[in-house]
């Protein structure tokens, strides 16, 4: 059985995950991806008790690893996206990291995007890859 990705990210963490979605799909694009990835925004905005539509007002800027570091407790453990998540979904999830991360100034948030982008590679890997022993 495959170990879920990360899930005890913060607010912001999600956030940027809401932000790669809004900025990869068109909201007029009607493709099974675009569909999918608009309902998983309005999912994580939900469950960060978030309007989708104001999601944008609830971003910091400066959110970054430092940051993410320091803050202990604002981490949403009942947030577990994962929950009805599948393969799909997560890559989806990779994707819109990569959507903040491959942004062409680097900020706190990009380098956030590419950490947490990393940690959703090496679940996505240990699940992948398994010991020669398995095959």
């Amino acid at each position: 059985m495959a170990a879920d990705p990360p899930t005890d990210w913060a607010v912001q963490d999600w956030l940027i995950v809401v932000e790669g979605l809004a900025d990869r799909f068109h909201p007029d694009d009607d493709s099974r991806d675009a569909q999918r990835g608009w309902h998983l925004l309005e999912t994580i905005c939900r469950n960060c008790d978030i309007d989708p539509a104001e999601y944008v007002f609830a971003i910091d800027d400066d959110w970054g690893p430092t940051a993410a570091d320091d803050a202990s407790d604002e981490a949403i453990p009942a947030l577990h996206p994962a929950d009805g998540f599948d393969d799909a979904d997560w890559q989806l999830v990779a994707d819109a990291f990569c959507e903040i991360a491959d942004r062409d100034r680097p900020t706190p948030r990009t380098r956030r995007a590419e950490r947490l982008a990393e940690a959703v590679a090496a679940h996505e890997l240990s699940v992948t890859l398994r010991p020669i022993s398995e095959s």
